[in-house]
């Protein structure tokens, strides 16, 4: 038993995703399913009953999770299409009943744990009143009898109106005024009906005629030119139609009051005939004269010329006298018309780019027609050249310069150094050997189509004659923070400088300037600037470093750089750390840091000894100049006659 429910309940679940797959559900794997609540119908669909050709629609009202829905009749799935849509809606709409919708109608409503269909609602239809022939206008004359009738199936009852209000007693198909005046003009339509409801003509005017009709202006005689447009007008009273005729004969269609007669190539007389029922009346004849128009000659010449030029000549094969020819450049008038003469015209060399059309208009008529065929006028322009490759060599080397091309292959090139050469493509480039500093420029080019072309720009090829030299090295400074620090040298060859700080290229920008001349700047000092600075000096010959040379930048202004201080845990705020001697030793710090002693150990005066052994006592003066209460200046100065020719040792 427990194995036929499980079965059962298999089935069911099959039959639900089968039913789903049917209705375009898609399901998922893998995943838990959200909480479902099975479809209910709140509010059924109900039966129906309507005319034919009027709009109808079942609703159902159903509550539940993610629902769907597929209405159906005789139980066949509907689709949308035709007078039929919302199929997979709540909705069902059938836009316009006939007699193949009767039915019972029902809904299947879904989701992905259950359906339920609604009950069946049944679409009747019924015959109501339709209108097979409407009234039609109707112009009379005054007296006449009119009848007005219309043509319906169904119909059981009708009401003839007039502006919208009911005609008394006008209750047949037929309507029939007698004797109308002008209190009959109107607009008449019925309304037919029958047990199932009622449709309404349209409208039919009644225009009553008092008397004949009568011209008060006749259409004119016309002069045209040869394949131009006439046009006739008639003004008339109590006009009912009209009939435009041509040598007495109808011009089928032509019934306004207008005539208009495009593409007229021959003389011929006009007429109108205007009526009403009352009467009618003919207009008197009007004639069309046609002027025939200039002959048509072929435009001649064009082409193509270079920038700067005259231009090209545009001219015509021929022409006539009495006859003045304009010509068009892009469609616009350029210059002035040119007279015909009977034979050939030119109208001169022309610039403007573009198209170029001729205008023929006889003197005596003012006729015009377009010459035939037309004439290109093109510009090419001309060739430019922009001359680069600036560089320096060492003398015995070449160099490459290049000039860049515009304009159509092949160029001729001449240089400033009176070489020629042929370029099929761009750059032009050369290869050069100066003995000395040369500039080559392009004087002259041309290329496939013009010549005197433009140049510019220049190669300036820079011979060198031998490696730089550094014959003043930088020195090493100390600056406290604030002030203006520059390094210089003094070099011969050199073509180009870069100063480095700890071997890393230095640039333009902030408080460095000069960082690739002869001096370098640093404009405000930071303690962020020390550092050793050396400059790469170089031409095309070599190249050359400088010595390091040291900034070393002291906070206190106290002649100990604070690199030093740092390395020996000193201070740099304190303004006493210069004179302190923290080893007793007799030798303030700032002599240590000058001697290049340890502060932390103790030291004697040095000894020094000339080249020949003999001790020599050194002076050692130190003057204390104090800027500022805080700050001292300490000064220390030694007998710099003996500085080169002694050593230091130490005891």
């Amino acid at each position: 038993m427990k194995s036929m429910i499980q079965r059962g309940k298999l089935a069911l679940g099959l039959m639900a995703i089968g039913l789903a797959l049917f209705l375009g559900i898609r399901t998922s794997t893998g995943i838990n399913p959200p909480i479902c609540t099975a479809p209910s119908i709140t509010s059924q669909p109900a039966s129906q009953t309507f005319c034919l050709g009027y709009p109808a629609s079942f609703t159902v009202i159903a509550s539940g999770t993610s629902l769907s829905y597929r209405w159906r009749k005789n139980g066949a799935n509907l689709v949308n299409g035709g007078n039929i849509s919302g199929v997979t809606s709540n909705t069902l709409t059938i836009s316009a009943v006939a007699t193949n919708n009767a039915g019972p109608y029902d809904v299947l409503v879904v989701n992905t744990c259950g359906s339920v269909t609604s009950s069946v609602a049944t679409l009747s239809t019924s015959l109501g009143p339709a209108i097979l022939t409407q009234p039609t206008n109707q112009i009379k004359c005054a007296g006449n009898t009119v009848a007005f009738a219309v043509s319906a199936s169904g119909a059981q009852g009708y009401q003839w109106r007039k502006d919208g209000g009911d005609v008394s007693g006008a209750t047949s198909a037929t309507l029939t005024l007698s004797n109308v005046t002008a209190s009959n003009n109107g607009s008449y339509d019925v309304v037919v009906t029958n047990g199932y409801g009622s449709v309404t003509s349209s409208n039919a005017t009644l225009t009553v005629m008092i008397g004949s009709p009568g011209i008060t202006s006749q259409p004119t005689n016309q002069v045209v030119c040869y394949a131009a447009t006439a046009i006739y007008s008639v003004t008339a009273t109590n006009a009912a139609n009209y009939q435009w005729r041509k040598f007495g004969s109808n011009i089928a269609g032509e019934t306004n009051a207008t005539l208009v007669l495009t593409n007229v190539t021959s003389a011929a007389y006009y007429n109108v005939l205007v009526a009403n029922p009352c009467g009618s009346i003919y207009s008197s004849n009007a004639t069309v004269t046609v002027n025939a128009l200039p002959v048509a000659y072929s435009v001649t010449g064009g082409g193509t010329y270079c920038s700067g030029g005259t231009g090209v000549v545009v001219g015509l094969s021929g022409s006539q006298n009495g006859v003045t020819y304009q010509l068009r450049l892009n469609g616009s008038d350029t210059g002035s018309p040119v007279a015909g003469t009977g034979s050939a015209i030119s109208f001169g060399d022309q610039t403007g780019v573009g198209t170029n059309t001729v205008v023929a208009t006889r003197t005596a008529t003012g006729c015009s027609r377009a010459m035939n065929g037309h004439a290109i006028v093109t510009v090419n322009p001309l060739p430019t050249a922009m001359v680069s490759g600036s560089t320096n060599i060492c003398a015995g080397q070449s160099a490459s310069i290049q000039a860049a091309l515009t304009g159509t292959a092949n160029w001729i090139v001449t240089w400033s150094d009176g070489v020629i050469t042929t370029n099929s493509s761009s750059p032009a480039t050369r290869v050069v050997s100066p003995t000395s500093n040369t500039t080559y420029e392009v004087t002259a080019l041309s290329d496939a189509h013009c010549s005197g072309g433009t140049a510019g720009g220049g190669a300036v090829v820079t011979v060198d004659i031998a490696s730089p030299s550094i014959t003043q090295q930088p020195e090493s400074q100390m600056a406290y923070p604030g002030q203006s620090v520059n390094f210089s040298i003094t070099v011969s060859n050199a073509a180009n400088c870069q100063w480095r700080k700890d071997s890393t290229n230095l640039i333009d920008g902030g408080s460095v300037s000069g960082a690739t001349s002869n001096t370098l700047t640093i404009s405000t000092v930071t303690t962020n600037d020390d550092g050793a600075y050396d400059v790469v000096v170089a031409n095309a010959c070599g190249s050359q470093t400088s010595t390091a040379a040291t900034l070393s930048v002291s906070t206190l202004c106290d002649g100990i750089p604070d690199w030093w201080k740092v390395k020996y845990g000193f201070s740099l705020t304190d303004p006493n750390v210069a004179g302190d001697d923290p080893d007793g030793d007799g030798w303030s710090n700032l002599e240590e840091f000058l001697n290049g002693t340890d502060p932390t150990q103790v030291d004697l005066l040095p000894e020094i000894v000339v080249n020949n052994g003999e001790p020599y006592t050194a002076t050692r003066t130190i003057t204390i100049q104090p800027s500022s209460t805080n700050y001292p200046n300490i000064l220390v100065s030694l007998d710099p006659s003996q500085r080169d020719a002694a050593h230091t040792t130490r005891r």
